[in-house]
């Protein structure tokens, strides 16, 4: 799989994961594990084939990312347009470095529990990416999710075994909708993970949107280090990669597959596929805990979901996580804030508050998660530190 870039989008807020969102953009969480999504997914394709990742980040978050994940190139954006604008901006940068690069597009903050699945299908729509097709996977629904876009499957591929023509895409369907297409068959999700030629992307938007191309354009050749130009990109119609040309093109292929795929969008979903609790659940059926702040003890309560943080604490029941985002911006600000500090290896900084992660070098001692802070610190591991003060 010689000539695969993965292109990771670090977009994304994730306020559906209220109130971890606060201070956390999602794919810099740490989700039932010790790595954030964002490490996962480079590790996802670090293997045989692949190139090194190229991270798109905006330019609030590029710090962070760049610290989470030092030896990737990064393309910063100084302004959010969409995902359409952030592969096209990809695809013109890694076209200057290979003419015949294929971009294998990959949002930041998904779960992918079989990852040589994922190789796997990469290796399928290969033939059809390089004959320029744009090439999703399109994921086996087990259940009918309202959550996610669905994919009606065309004819197989002649020139690709395991892959076929896209017959349409669907948008997020209701419950009814979701039901028919499950037992009808033939319907995929759309995972938008796309595998792509930088050419063909190229060719798809000058036919499709050629004003996303014309801004764009001119934006990456305006750059300045890794960031491209905020006038330029400002320019870019805003919109979705699918909609401004997944949604148009006549060349769209999906490889279906299995590879234990979510988007991890809501709590639910994340407790799914991290069940392992993390609090003290005494007679409390079917009850699941995050914390980065306060322990959690849940007693006699079944089902429920409980995400505590320094600033605030959400609890509800199971199958009730998609209003997590409405109840998060209704909610009430605590008196205090909090700022959470990263700090990479040999950093040395001023701070004020409690090692949550990793270890510090502190007034001639080493201190680790728990501890107390209070002047420079240099870090021994990656390492966070978490400040409070009042409003």
């Amino acid at each position: 799989m010689h000539g695969i870039w993965p292109v990771v989008l670090c977009g994304g807020g994730g306020t559906r994961l209220w109130p971890l969102s606060l201070h956390t953009p999602k794919p810099l969480m740490r989700l039932g594990g010790p790595h954030t999504l964002l490490r996962q997914t480079v590790d996802r394709v670090a293997a045989p084939g692949f190139g090194p990742p190229l991270l798109v980040v905006g330019a609030a978050h590029a710090d962070a990312v760049r610290a989470e994940v030092p030896s990737a190139q990064l393309l910063v954006e100084p302004c959010a347009r969409g995902t359409a604008a952030a592969v096209l901006a990809a695809a013109l940068l890694l076209h200057e470095q290979d003419p015949d690069a294929v971009l294998l597009v990959l949002p930041a903050d998904h779960a992918v529990s079989r990852p040589q699945a994922l190789h796997d299908a990469v290796r399928a729509g290969l033939p059809a990416a390089r004959a320029g097709c744009l090439v999703t996977f399109g994921e086996t629904p087990d259940r009918p999710a309202t959550g996610y876009g669905w994919i009606q499957v065309g004819p197989q591929r002649t020139d690709a075994p395991g892959t076929h023509d896209v017959a349409r895409f669907l948008e997020k369907p209701d419950r009814a909708t979701a039901a028919h297409l499950l037992a009808r068959g033939g319907h995929l999700w759309n995972s938008g993970m796309f595998l792509s030629s930088a050419s063909a992307l190229r060719a798809e938007a000058a036919q499709h949107a050629p004003d996303l191309l014309d801004a764009v354009t001119d934006a990456v050749a305006q750059r300045a280090g890794d960031t491209i130009d905020e006038a330029a990109l400002a320019r870019a119609p805003k919109g979705s990669f699918d909609v401004l040309l997944m949604e148009r093109t006549a060349r769209a292929a999906v490889v279906p597959v299995d590879l234990g795929w979510d988007d991890l969008g809501t709590w639910d979903a994340v407790a799914q596929h991290h069940p392992a609790p993390a609090g003290l659940m005494s007679e409390s059926g079917g009850s699941w805990a995050l914390s980065t702040g306060p322990a959690v003890v849940v007693d006699g309560i079944e089902d429920a979901l409980v995400v505590a943080t320094p600033d605030a604490v959400l609890v509800l029941g199971r199958g009730r996580s998609q209003r997590v985002g409405e109840l998060g911006a209704r909610a009430p600000a605590a008196p205090w804030s909090t700022r959470v500090t990263r700090l990479p290896v040999g950093v040395t900084t001023w701070v004020h508050g409690t090692l949550v992660r990793g270890a510090v070098e502190h007034a001639g001692r080493r201190c680790t998660a728990g501890c107390l802070v209070d002047g420079d610190v240099t870090a021994v591991e990656p390492s966070e530190v978490v400040e409070i003060e009042l409003r």
